[in-house]
């Protein structure tokens, strides 16, 4: 390890809260395991950690906050900072390597395509070390990977941590017992391969050849077994403070599902806000979305979009007005200037926005609801996905009061054979 090694993060008040800050002791329950016990006086709160050893190469660890007053905790995380000498690294969904980092104040974040993974592996870069995996234990759906280096000044470190998604409405706490983490690292060669999970909110809509699958705060679609999307796929973003926050980032739970309908309801972190997203099936190639918004406490929210991000397969986009058939160049940012990657942006039409592609089906993302502010725009993702976006968006959107209002509603129509 290096720096803070293994440490776990309490945000209270628009500071950080760690060990550092703590008083401890040291309780030694047998030869493989032990209790630790981190009171911190400035937060009213203890960690207690229980750490033991399952096997020779492999340490567990629990951890559980100690509330003595009602607290207001909107983040926290358990981290692992370790020694610079780990070249790549991989998930159970992709993989990559920390050669070509990108500082920006001193912390080289790595962009993650999906975040929601419960394990990482380190490669090491020779045989002085040893391959390191980093496993969550926590449900899937409410913890987020991060994947960074940080320049310490004469060298660098490698760090692991995984955030809790606390959603607005849950951050408050009274006095008692939480539990925080529960993890496993496991050092070795002989690491095992990560098996990719079992997601308790991945549901499905039903047609012939038409399917929807509602995967934690994206829609993918698949026709005819093959998926159309790509990435964070249907899926929402808000922009807040010039933050922006997507449907990925929320907590999802199932309303209603039924052979042809879905219900859903996503809590976002960071904003007070949630959505409630009814998906239907319509008839065997057409689907509509409706979303709907609730202000938890009142906020401003610049821009409000609903999105559609598809496979790069797809050549070509339809002019709204006159249907002219236009076609997608195949580059993608390297940095967060997208504009120069906007194929149209305008008032949307009856026709909706329209891609197609060799041996694929027409689609067709229309918007149902009047409103003379949205603004429909076709363009391509940055590098990450290297996709093409659909994508209906408010903005200015005047300062939002406590209660539910109509956010988007549309309609997504699959032409093909």
């Amino acid at each position: 390890t290096r720096g803070s090694g293994l440490h776990c993060s309490f945000l209270f008040d628009e500071n950080w809260h760690d060990l550092t800050s703590c008083d401890w002791q040291v309780k030694k329950i047998s030869e493989k395991e032990m209790v630790l016990t981190f009171d911190c006086q400035s937060l009213a709160l203890s960690q207690i950690w229980l750490l033991n050893y399952s096997k020779e190469d492999s340490l567990n660890i629990k951890v559980e906050a100690k509330l003595k007053k009602d607290l207001v905790l909107k983040e926290r995380f358990l981290g692992l900072q370790l020694n610079d000498e780990y070249k790549s690294w991989h998930t159970c969904y992709e993989k990559g390597d920390f050669l070509n980092e990108r500082y920006i104040n001193n912390i080289a974040p790595t962009r993650l395509k999906d975040s929601k993974v419960a394990q990482v592996v380190l490669n090491p870069q020779n045989n002085n070390f040893q391959k390191v995996s980093f496993k969550s234990k926590n449900a899937i759906d409410t913890t987020i990977l991060s994947i960074y280096k940080r320049n310490l000044g004469q060298e660098a470190s490698v760090n692991l941590d995984f955030s809790s998604i606390i959603p607005e409405s849950r951050a408050s706490l009274a006095v008692g017992y939480y539990p925080c983490f529960e993890a496993e690292i496991t050092l070795g060669k002989d690491t095992v391969d990560i098996e990719k999970p079992v997601l308790a909110t991945e549901v499905g809509i039903l047609g012939v050849d038409l399917k929807l699958v509602f995967d934690r705060g994206k829609g993918r679609i698949f026709w005819k077994h093959k998926e159309l999307t790509e990435g964070l796929s249907l899926y929402t973003s808000v922009c807040q403070g010039g933050i922006w926050y997507d449907s990925y980032q929320a907590v999802w739970s199932i309303n209603k599902i039924q052979e042809r309908y879905l219900e859903v309801r996503g809590d976002w972190p960071y904003v007070p806000i949630s959505q409630i997203w009814q998906i239907q099936l319509l008839n065997d190639n057409l689907f509509e979305w409706k979303v709907e918004i609730d202000i938890h406490q009142a906020v401003s929210l610049e821009i409000m979009q609903a999105n559609l991000m598809l496979s790069s397969e797809y050549k070509n986009w339809l002019f709204p007005d006159n249907r002219i058939p236009c076609i997608f160049l195949d580059e993608y940012t390297q940095n967060y200037d997208i504009l120069p990657f906007r194929f149209w942006y305008g008032k949307p039409t009856r026709a909706g926005l329209t891609v197609t592609g060799r041996g694929l089906p027409q689609i067709q993302f229309s918007l149902q609801s009047k409103d003379e502010f949205t603004r429909g725009v076709i363009e391509n993702t940055d590098y990450l996905y290297s996709a093409r976006l659909l994508q209906y968006q408010k903005s200015g959107v005047n300062k939002l009061f406590p209660g539910r209002y109509p956010y988007f509603e549309g309609a997504i129509k699959i032409n093909g054979k």
